[in-house]
């Protein structure tokens, strides 16, 4: 498993998109 700093940022990024979206949503 290769957790790097970017890895790790990339992913929160891409998780934390659609949830922002979904809270505005509602």
């Amino acid at each position: 498993m290769f957790f790097t700093i970017p890895t790790i940022l990339t992913w929160t990024r891409i998780v934390a998109i659609p949830l922002i979206v979904g809270v505005f949503y509602l």
